[in-house]
């Protein structure tokens, strides 16, 4: 097997198992929530953030795969289509479980709806001077599809500070998925790897979009490892306790107001015989 033939399917197996950790870890969160029943532990900002960025991420690679157009980005594997689909979908589906359960003070702030709205203002904008109305000549690597990659970055970037602070304000990573957080950093990793695989012994050119991706996410996981094992371990611990106790509470209501209920209807049915008892004695 010939030294590119290796480089080759090695990229591929890398590409495949990164592409599974990062698939598998925006489950991680919607558990979370579901298990929960609130939606406190992830930031909205985070979360729509994550969709604008997914949905740019989506466009940029399309167009890179499909070679759709000229000075897209290059070097776009299989995997990293199939991965930016599925992130937006997910993060959607988180979205949605944030309107269903309870957020508490957990609200989108107006800092991050004037920066996603000005995302997609400067995107379209961006595209008629560039590629409708031709009034500009970027350069390739200022050309809009590498342009949203950038914007990817920023915020991949923001959200993960926004998330780290969220956890340091209420001293606690609860309600905050670390098997997301670990699943993402595996990725991330891999991702890497990958990229410097395909750029040294295949010569593909360096996808900077992913490969500042694979090393925020590296960064930023790291610190949420860090918050969640052991700055805010205790924390987390207590979070646990108080959250076992409420479920124990709730359950324990419920289960009061059923014998309640069958001691109710006990007592209608002891009445209802009793009455039919005295009509039958006159």
């Amino acid at each position: 097997m010939s030294e590119s033939q290796l480089s080759y399917i090695s990229s591929q197996i890398i590409g495949w198992i990164y592409f599974t950790a990062w698939t598998i870890s925006f489950y991680g969160q919607i558990y979370e929530n579901y298990k929960l029943k609130r939606a406190e532990g992830i930031k909205f900002d985070y979360v729509y953030l994550n969709l604008t960025g997914y949905a740019f991420y989506s466009i940029a690679l399309s167009v890179g795969y499909f070679d759709l157009s000229e000075g897209a980005i290059k070097g776009v594997q299989i995997q990293d289509i199939l991965f930016a689909y599925h992130g937006a979908i997910m993060t959607l589906v988180q979205l949605i479980q944030m309107f269903i359960y309870p957020t508490g003070s957990n609200k989108l702030s107006k800092m991050i709806k004037f920066s996603i709205a000005f995302y997609w203002l400067f995107f379209i904008f961006y595209f008629y001077l560039t590629n409708i109305s031709n009034s500009i000549n970027p350069p390739t690597y200022l050309n809009v599809w590498n342009m949203i990659g950038y914007i990817k970055v920023i915020i991949t970037v923001k959200k993960y500070v926004i998330q780290s602070y969220y956890n340091y304000k209420r001293k606690s990573t609860e309600g905050w998925s670390i098997f997301n957080v670990l699943c993402d950093f595996t990725g991330g990793v891999l991702s890497f790897v990958q990229v410097l695989i395909d750029h040294i012994f295949r010569g593909i050119s360096i996808v900077f979009p992913k490969i500042a991706l694979g090393l925020f996410t590296i960064i930023f996981d790291l610190i949420f490892i860090l918050q969640h094992y052991v700055i805010y371990k205790d924390s987390l611990q207590e979070d646990t306790r108080k959250l076992y106790q409420m479920q124990e509470l709730e359950d324990n209501k419920v289960n009061q107001i059923q014998e309640d209920q069958q001691i109710s209807t006990d007592y209608q049915e002891f009445n209802i015989k009793k009455l039919s008892n005295t009509q039958n004695i006159q």
